[in-house]
């Protein structure tokens, strides 16, 4: 059982900066909320010990945590006074399994996670002693791991001058301080961020941040944002595409007429089914509101829409074109 624990402990490192979401993908959404033995633990933790949403929660006091632990197991001490206050600020929807010494304060602990509304516990009946009795592994090691669920992310279709931004969300996945070094210098791009590099994060915490993309034209953007910590290297990935309302060109040939019936709440397209082949009806932030296929004669109707500016895009076989639509409410 010794290898295993310790082949799984080092593929989070190899796989740390190949593919983030690895260690975030088949979380179970059933409530399990239950005791099991050593035994089960034990199958529990190598089924799951590379999962980011996985944390094996020792409820000792640091000094008995200090002595001997398991492998990556996060120390918060029942008897501190503030157990219930710190467990309340963990993801409640990760999976715990849960220990002391022989089982009763981690019944206790048990019982305080379920009255917050954790929906994934396992309790580990005779706590490591028990553990100890069946001859596995047990560590005074400590170290930092730094995962992140969501490593690469789109922003589609951002109004040149406008701003969008996204929240991502790194978390130390094992049991010793977590800092960072240094962060990827985003000056000179249309991508910013509010990262703040004095984050620490101890144990099964987490930290989120935003990104921010300020398109200044209508050219696709792709950067790499890379996290450095004394636990791993996190590389994010972003790309942006832009709508430019200034750029907006009449010369092309596309053969079209449009009316805005703004009686009926639709748009008239009328030209050449053969030149024509689909369109976006786009939101100023750059949602698409309808799309569809188009032929001689298409109405798209915008029955519901908010008042406001909107841009038609029209696929031709060979080009596109954009038009500014304004839709009164």
């Amino acid at each position: 059982m010794k290898t295993t624990i310790i082949a799984l402990f080092i593929l989070i490192f190899v796989q740390l900066t190949v593919n983030a979401q690895n260690n975030c993908s088949d979380q179970p959404t059933e409530t399990l909320l239950t005791n099991i033995t050593p035994t089960q633990a034990l199958d529990t933790i190598n089924a799951y010990i590379n999962k980011d949403w996985f944390v094996i929660l020792d409820v000792r006091t640091p000094s008995e945590y200090n002595t001997m632990h398991l492998e990556q197991g996060v120390n918060l001490n029942y008897n501190s006074g503030v157990f219930s206050e710190e467990v309340a600020k963990f993801d409640r929807n990760k999976m715990y399994v849960l220990h002391c010494a022989s089982g009763s304060r981690s019944a206790l602990a048990f019982a305080v996670m379920q009255n917050l509304g954790f929906t994934r516990v396992y309790n580990m009946t005779g706590g490591i002693n028990s553990w100890n009795s069946s001859g596995y592994q047990v560590t005074t090691d400590v170290a930092p791991i730094a995962d992140a669920c969501t490593s690469e992310y789109m922003f589609e279709n951002i109004l040149v001058g406008n701003t969008e931004s996204y929240s991502f969300k790194i978390t130390n996945a094992a049991n010793d301080l977590l800092s960072i070094s240094g962060i990827s210098d985003l000056s000179g791009t249309e991508f910013s961020t509010d990262f703040n590099i004095d984050t620490t994060l101890t144990g099964s915490f987490e930290y989120s941040f935003n990104v921010y993309y300020t398109p200044v034209d209508g050219i696709a953007d792709n950067q790499t944002f890379t996290v450095t910590t004394n636990g791993g290297v996190i590389e994010f990935s972003l790309n942006g595409t832009a709508i430019d309302l200034t750029g907006i060109a009449d010369s092309q040939n596309i053969p079209l007429t449009i009316y805005n019936d703004s009686h009926n709440k639709q748009i008239e397209l009328r030209g050449n089914s053969q030149n024509l082949k689909s369109f976006l009806l786009y939101s100023t932030s750059g949602v698409v509101c309808k799309s569809g296929s188009l032929n001689g004669k298409t109405n798209i109707n915008y029955n519901g829409l908010a008042g406001g500016i909107y841009i038609l895009r029209v696929e031709g076989d060979k080009e596109s074109k954009m038009f500014k639509i304004l839709i009164s409410d």
